[in-house]
């Protein structure tokens, strides 16, 4: 008798487990609104050349800056979200220095040089942090 009211109790339990353990491999498995790394990776190509070089933007002066503020804060929303949580801190720093590159407009070659310089070590640490996700 005993044996009755556990097989009764087991199916529920069983059941919910079951749906846990399969809701849990969803999620896992693809529930996510990530991109894929080769549909992300094109979207930073074409975003990554917006942010023109030293000479184009001193010589382009505040007006160019100003325009190129909004089209940096319109086309880089597009790499939010990225492929992996491993690229978020980094996606979001490179974003953030090349709009206040374009915010500051610094006409020092010197400083300018250095901007460009760290955003693309920054670049080099998403790049890195792509190529890691593909052997993975």
């Amino acid at each position: 008798m005993a044996a009755g009211p556990r097989r009764a109790h087991s199916r529920p339990v069983a059941r919910t487990v079951g749906v846990a353990t399969l809701l849990a491999l969803v999620v896992a498995c693809g529930g996510s609104d990530r991109p894929s790394d080769d549909a992300w990776r094109e979207t930073w190509e074409r975003q990554r050349i917006l942010v023109p070089d030293a000479d184009t933007i001193v010589a382009g002066g505040a007006e160019f800056c100003g325009e190129l503020v909004g089209e940096l804060r319109v086309e880089l929303a597009e790499l939010r979200p990225t492929p992996t949580e491993a690229l978020d801190d980094p996606v979001d720093d490179w974003i953030a220095h090349a709009e206040n590159i374009a915010f500051d407009c610094p006409d020092d070659r010197a400083d300018l040089a250095n901007r460009l310089r760290t955003l693309d070590l920054i670049a080099a640490e998403i790049e890195a942090g792509l190529a890691a996700d593909a052997r993975s």
